[in-house]
């Protein structure tokens, strides 16, 4: 088996991910993108099209094993589509009215072989020879990643009013135990640190916080790396500010006198606003949860320290 890195976008997630990108993409160019309702021809070959002429398909293969198997996938899925358009012409034809398409792309989280790209266009010009009223004589087939359309995909990133939302695997009991089985320094860490706390004033009241410090870290954990895969570049800006605050909770924890379960109160609080004001384009929620298993994270590495 070769080494098959995964994306780990579901379907569903990555349509409603490129047609984000694709309603910014033809707005910054000064066109119209209109989507294809699901149940319309089921999608017909493509997802939507452009007012200039330009079709896509979102795609991304689930579960392959190798580069092999995903790129036998993706020449399945452009052999599947694009002939569609000639089965339902008498619709599209209605549908499009006098816009030919000039272009049909294929949009894949990962785009690594040249291979598809000649396959598409085989494809394409299979499709051109029909002579259908809404294809142009210069039509096209291409593939291509999320990449392609960076200026989109940045202001996506930093809007405040396009939010991404994402959802991690839940964190359960037997993540939480066999983290406390094989951390068992980090679990003495974290308790010194939480029996400071006035309001913890039984080993029952600790162990309780403790696990809910460890299940949001854990959380954040998975999160981040959900993150990193498929939005590289916020990812790094998350990064970046996390790693400046952590400098900052170092030296700040040498001097500040306030008590310990308002300090963790007051460190979330500045925490989230900041990544609230500096990553515009995440969720309320998502800021929360980076927020919260952050100080998990902290109260296990030593940033975040109280004072006697």
């Amino acid at each position: 088996m070769d080494n098959c890195p995964q994306h780990g976008w579901s379907s569903d997630e990555w349509q409603k991910h490129v047609d984000a990108v694709l309603h910014q993409h033809f707005s910054i160019l000064g066109h119209k993108y209109q989507r294809v309702a699901d149940g319309v021809l089921g999608d017909g070959g493509l997802e939507g099209f452009s007012s200039d002429g330009q079709a896509f398909q979102a795609y991304a293969d689930q579960n392959s094993n190798s580069k092999a198997e995903r790129l036998e996938k993706l020449k399945n899925k452009i052999s599947d589509d694009i002939p569609k358009l000639k089965k339902h012409e008498k619709e599209w034809a209605s549908r499009l009215g006098d816009l030919k398409l000039k272009h049909w792309t294929l949009v894949v989280p990962i785009y690594e072989d040249k291979a598809v790209l000649s396959h598409a266009l085989k494809k394409a010009k299979e499709l051109r020879d029909a002579k259908l009223p809404f294809i142009s004589k210069d039509f096209r087939a291409y593939v291509c990643d999320i990449n392609a359309f960076p200026a989109a995909v940045q202001q996506i990133t930093d809007s405040p009013h396009l939010k991404i939302k994402l959802n991690a695997p839940a964190i359960v009991d037997d993540d939480l135990a066999a983290y406390e089985k094989n951390k068992p320094k980090d679990i003495v860490t974290i308790d010194n640190k939480l029996s400071k706390v006035a309001t913890l004033n039984s080993n029952k009241k600790i162990l309780e916080c403790r696990r809910d410090y460890l299940k949001r870290y854990l959380y954040r954990e998975n999160l981040l790396e959900i993150l990193g895969r498929r939005h590289p570049p916020l990812k790094e800006k998350i990064d970046e500010l996390l790693a400046v605050k952590s400098m900052d909770i170092v030296t700040d924890s040498r001097l500040d006198t306030t008590p310990p379960n308002q300090r963790l109160r007051d460190v979330k609080d500045s925490l989230q606003r900041e990544l609230e004001e500096t990553i515009r384009g995440l969720s309320s929620n998502n800021h929360s949860d980076i927020a919260y298993g952050t100080i998990g994270h902290w109260l296990i590495n030593c940033n975040l320290r109280f004072n006697e």
